[in-house]
């Protein structure tokens, strides 16, 4: 069995990993219109050693929100297609 050991990463976040697995909160949903904004947060929170799901509408995110559970959802609430409110109580 792996021992499993707290690291900070650069932002001073601590993290309990065993190897390279990140064992809290290892996938992560990113919902957000803005490509830019999207990819940036799915390239930082990967090189963290997250699984990182991008979804760039409500609609996009109703779907991946189906098959997928994720640990964390960051939401933009500035995007289009299905209704914030009807995602918001989806995800609740």
């Amino acid at each position: 069995m792996r021992q499993a050991k707290k690291t900070n990463n650069q932002y001073g976040t601590t993290h309990q990993k065993v190897g390279n697995e990140v064992n809290d909160m290892s996938e992560i949903m990113v919902i957000d219109d803005d490509v830019y904004i999207n990819n940036m947060l799915k390239e930082t929170l990967s090189g963290e050693g997250y699984e990182v799901y991008s979804a760039y509408s409500g609609t996009e995110a109703e779907l991946m929100l189906k098959n997928k559970n994720p640990d964390l959802i960051l939401l933009d609430l500035m995007f289009p297609g299905i209704q914030k409110r009807v995602l918001i109580i989806m995800i609740i």
